[in-house]
């Protein structure tokens, strides 16, 4: 996921769909162990 672009996107007043929101909440998970 292009981290930079989602926030950029929701900056200018997009909403997440469930299924976007889901697959984020799931890719930060799985990257925080790892970072």
């Amino acid at each position: 996921i292009n981290e930079a672009s989602l926030n950029a996107w929701v900056a200018n007043g997009a909403q997440m769909s469930d299924t976007v929101a889901r697959l984020y909440k799931e890719f930060k998970k799985a990257a925080a162990p790892a970072a």
